[in-house]
């Protein structure tokens, strides 16, 4: 057969085999299809594997991505097969004993075909499924190697940490050590001093001891990267308004705030007992001094006054 033949029975075949991939059959159609394959057929006509991989591969492709294939070209095959043998076998001659053999042959290279397309595609999803698992396990092991180095970094400060909290509490102990000292010396000598200085004395050195106290523990949360505040009503700390420094302290630091603000009160109100109720009651005693003792004329006794020498006498 020559290859302008050969090509255009190809072309036909393609364009059949295309629509058989499109709807199902019934009988009515398979007569109609077993002529049009007899005229492809007809005079020695072979087709070939190169021509029906690309249809194949194709139709594979515009298939649903479930199945994988064109489910029509081969239930359409099939059934186009089973009827061909079935007029053969009740015939025995005609059109359908020289169809018979080359649909035969044609169904059963396009199942070994689509069977071969499959596999295929079954290696290179599982291919792909293989480099996907390996990029991710490249990714974790970057994870890894990452969380390696922040291990090894901490690890690393740890001793410098160690070393700086140990210092700091023992600062802390030498500072609470003086403290209870000074407090213990001022509580052997309330006999021979005034109340009112010793609680001057505590509250300032409570104030001192607390606030240096909580100043080495503020050093040793830092060095921990261990907040000590309390936590605030909002959580990101998103207040439409924002706090001042002094609010701030309050509800982040409520014992520090309160503490101060309490020992703070007690000294002034001791000082200002202490100090300054004698010195207003003394300077009242001298405005009084001064009015009673000014000089009184004879005009001033004599006149409306109402004030005799004899009360003048009795007043000095």
């Amino acid at each position: 057969m020559l290859s302008e033949q050969t090509r255009a029975r190809e072309t036909k075949l393609i364009a059949l085999l295309r629509e058989l991939s499109n709807e199902a059959i019934d009988d009515e159609k398979c007569e109609e299809l077993t002529h049009r394959f007899v005229d492809i057929y007809d005079g020695g006509f072979r087709h070939r594997y190169s021509v029906l991989h690309p249809l194949l591969q194709e139709i594979m492709d515009s298939s649903d991505a479930d199945q994988g294939v064109s489910e029509f070209l081969t239930v359409n095959l099939n059934t186009l097969s089973a009827y061909i043998e079935n007029k053969y076998i009740s015939d025995g001659q005609g059109e359908h004993s020289k169809i018979y053999w080359p649909i035969y042959k044609l169904c059963d290279h396009i199942n070994l075909e689509m069977a071969r397309i499959n596999e295929q595609r079954s290696q290179e999803n599982r291919l792909q499924d293989l480099y996907a698992k390996i990029g991710d396990a490249q990714s974790k092991l970057e994870h890894a190697k990452k969380d390696a180095e922040k291990a090894r970094k901490k690890v690393n400060k740890a001793q410098t940490d160690i070393l700086a909290i140990l210092s700091v509490f023992a600062a802390v102990i030498l500072a609470f050590m003086g403290g209870m000292t000074f407090l213990s010396g001022a509580m052997s000598s309330i006999s021979e001093t005034r109340v009112y200085k010793f609680v001057i004395a505590c509250c300032i050195c409570g104030f001192i001891i607390f606030n240096t106290i909580f100043l080495l523990l503020y050093i040793v949360s830092k060095i921990i990267e261990k907040p000590i505040y309390a936590r605030c009503k909002s959580l990101d700390c998103t207040c439409e308004h924002r706090c001042c420094a002094l609010n701030r302290v309050r509800k982040r630091l409520p014992y520090v705030f309160y503490f101060n603000v309490c020992t703070l009160a007690l000294l002034l109100s001791v000082v200002f007992v202490q100090y300054g109720v004698p010195a207003m009651k003394s300077r009242d005693d001298t405005q009084v001094v001064t009015s009673v003792s000014k000089p009184v004329s004879d005009k001033d006794v004599s006149g409306d006054s109402g004030v005799s020498p004899e009360n003048i006498q009795a007043i000095e």
